[in-house]
């Protein structure tokens, strides 16, 4: 199986360029001769981290891979967001939901799926500096109904892990942590002691939230009020994402006088481009008329190119590195494939391809549908997550500069940003991009007493009543170790990395799961797209993202880092195992 890998590896590097320039071309031809559609468009979910806060990814795919990583998730256990073909190991990085049940639970799910149908067996995971010991989850060895039945209890409690649950029933898995034991615990300490003080910083923060409220009142115009407001609700995830997405796009034609949906609009915004479009042609697909075109145009193709739609499949478990099309025609060509996410990670280079090897006067236009179907494929796997959350950010930074007119208007927006942020801080659920503005931030402007500083220079008419700020000294030494927070755990970054490529040379694997929270994703997306290896980054499919995070907070709180002997064996449930089985299932 290796010498298989390794040998289809090298072929793909040796016909990566050429191949690649040739598929680009044709991407370019393709787009312009085919109608686009999108069916429905994604809501887009933050995962919940492990001590940190993702940056919203949501289920776009990303593809870049050049069909030789030919991972499947299926769409109801997650989101395959990136993908990167290349020429090392295989990895399947999965970020966290922490303290989410529904998301252990698939967690869960996918590692048997990766097990079965890949021979995934490696486990690599934040949060554990050691080989995990599964029997310590066989919590009662001679009865393994009541085990899974009190690690499902312990789970919707955010102590046993989807890991954990897939170890306990699962003997031909192994699992290890890849942390720095010290840099860990250093980070968990300064992220309970944080936690610890929730409740001065929340007085803080409320009475800040007042205050800003009160300005905001007095001294901004209607309209810049409302954008302010919209913007909070979406931030606190009370307006769907593509509503927020038309919003902008109305906001952009007024005031801003820019038409995000004219084609001349593509080069500033393309993300913004692609989206709309998808979502203006969303309404001409028929779904019946598209069941019976689809299998006149597999007939049609089979033809002209069997190679393309012959099926390749191995009996059992396959390889995640290939170099045929293994996701068939028949599977891509459904009508679900545009409904939440491309069907597998190398969806739209397998449809140029297929359009690659057809005649040139083929004749498309007696397959309106389907024609719609390859487009949205087409047109999804070029849109990139961080590209739409970019160009979101600059437009509603536009929008925001254009409606402040006044320079008081220009600092109370500029004081609710820093609060804001500074909030998102407090309850340690900074995105990357966050963190990266308070290091660019002037030094000690974000602090509360610089912040409070800021908000009685514009109090100076007396306009607000009853604002004050106690214990800001206090506070300040608390955003001070919030911060170191976030330095520790950008080092554990470099550390994990590490731990990941001695785990895999201490095991011998080429393929291997691994797990930490949404915070690390960016970090280790690019570290392993540089380095050359096959590489997907996965969500699990969330119905309520930021379900249990308060009992995932309140359980670090009352019993992580209590006990060293816990940290070590890397099982969560440790201190509860003095409690009856009756106890936990109650």
């Amino acid at each position: 199986m290796r010498h298989k890998d390794r040998q289809l590896n090298q072929d793909f590097i040796n016909t990566q360029n050429n191949h690649f320039a040739r598929l680009q071309k044709i991407m370019k031809k393709i787009i312009s001769i085919i109608t686009l559609n999108c069916f429905f468009w994604t809501q887009i979910f933050t995962s919940s981290p492990a001590f940190a806060t993702t940056s919203v990814s949501g289920n776009i795919s990303e593809v870049r891979a050049l069909h030789s990583f030919d991972l499947e998730i299926p769409r109801e256990l997650g989101t395959i967001e990136a993908a990167y073909a290349g020429s090392g190991p295989a990895l399947i990085h999965i970020q966290e939901a922490h303290g989410n049940y529904e998301g252990q639970k698939k967690i869960e799910s996918m590692l048997k799926y990766l097990k079965n149908r890949y021979g995934v067996k490696l486990i690599l995971l934040e949060g554990s500096a050691f080989k995990l010991r599964p029997e310590l989850a066989r919590l009662y060895p001679q009865d393994m109904p009541l085990t899974l039945e009190v690690l499902d209890k312990l789970a919707g409690n955010a102590i046993a892990t989807g890991p954990e649950l897939f170890l306990a029933s699962e003997k031909q898995a192994s699992a290890y942590g890849i942390e720095d034991l010290d840099a860990y615990q250093r980070n968990g300490r300064a992220f309970v002691n944080v936690l610890k003080q929730r409740e001065r910083t929340s007085e803080f923060v409320g009475m800040m939230d007042l205050g800003i409220k009160r300005l905001s009142a007095v001294y901004l115009n209607k309209d810049l009020r409302n954008f302010l407001d919209r913007l909070e609700f979406f931030e606190n995830k009370k307006i769907p994402f593509r509503e927020w997405l038309t919003f902008l796009e109305q906001q952009a034609k007024d005031p801003l006088k820019l038409d995000l949906s004219d084609p001349a609009q593509q080069l500033d915004w393309p993300m913004f481009a692609r989206i709309l479009t998808l979502q203006r042609m969303e309404s001409r697909l028929d779904p019946t008329a598209f069941e019976k075109e689809r299998e006149e145009f597999l007939q049609a193709i089979r033809r002209l190119i069997p190679q393309v739609t012959k099926t390749k499949r191995h009996q059992g478990t396959s390889d995640l590195v290939s170099g045929d099309m293994e996701g068939t025609l028949e599977e891509l060509l459904k009508v679900d494939s545009i409904s939440r996410q491309l069907p597998n990670s190398n969806a739209g280079l397998l449809l140029e391809d297929m359009i690659r090897q057809l005649p040139r006067n083929f004749n498309f236009q007696a397959f309106p549908n389907v024609r719609l179907v390859i487009g949205h494929i087409l047109l999804q796997s070029e849109v990139k997550a961080a590209g739409l959350f970019e160009e979101m950010t600059r437009l509603e930074e536009k929008i925001q500069q254009k409606l402040a007119v006044s320079d008081t208007e220009k600092e109370v927006v500029s004081l609710l940003k820093s609060y804001r942020l500074l909030d998102r801080l407090f309850k340690l659920e900074l995105t990357p991009e966050d963190y990266e503005k308070i290091l660019q931030s002037k030094e000690q402007a974000l602090k509360p007493s610089a912040i409070a500083k800021r908000f009685l220079s514009l109090h100076g008419e007396f306009r607000v009543k009853d604002v004050t700020f106690d214990h800001v000294n206090e506070l300040d030494t608390l955003y001070e170790k919030a911060t170191a927070f976030y330095a520790g755990a950008s080092e554990r970054d470099g550390l994990m990395l590490k731990r990941i490529e001695e785990r895999l040379k201490e095991t011998g694997e080429t393929k291997a799961v691994v797990i930490t929270g949404g915070f690390h994703a960016g970090p280790f997306q690019k570290y392993f797209k540089q380095h050359g290896y096959n590489y997907a980054l996965v969500s699990p499919k969330l119905a309520q993202p930021d379900q249990g995070h308060g009992v995932y907070l309140k359980s670090i709180l009352e019993n992580y880092f209590k006990n060293a002997a816990s940290v070590k064996s890397t099982y969560k449930a440790t201190p509860f195992l003095a409690s009856s089985a009756s106890e936990l299932v109650q």
